[in-house]
């Protein structure tokens, strides 16, 4: 039984087992976490939002502002804004 060659990893992932991982250089620092998927779009999308995440901490302002006064999050709001949920989740911080 042949094994079906896996899609390229987009710029900045690579393959780990089943699943793909991400890496990114913020500020000196050396970041790399796994993606929980092995979709290459979703890998792209989930990389992005994260690597925005760890280089504009503060972004959450304007979406938090934004759901307080019941305004719309924009597509990257959102995806921040889960972002750092997931990414407070998975360290067990509260708020």
């Amino acid at each position: 039984m042949a094994i079906a060659p896996r899609p390229k990893p987009p710029v900045g992932c690579y393959w780990r087992g089943n699943k793909l991982w991400a890496a990114a250089s913020v500020r000196g620092r050396r970041y790399a976490w796994a993606l929980n998927t092995s979709d290459p779009e979703i890998a792209a999308e989930r990389r992005e939002a994260r690597v925005k995440a760890l280089r504009d901490p503060r972004g959450a302002e304007d979406a938090k502002r934004r759901i307080k006064t019941g305004e719309r999050l924009t597509k990257d709001q959102i995806a921040f804004v889960v972002t750092a949920i997931d990414f407070a989740l998975k360290r067990g911080v509260a708020a």
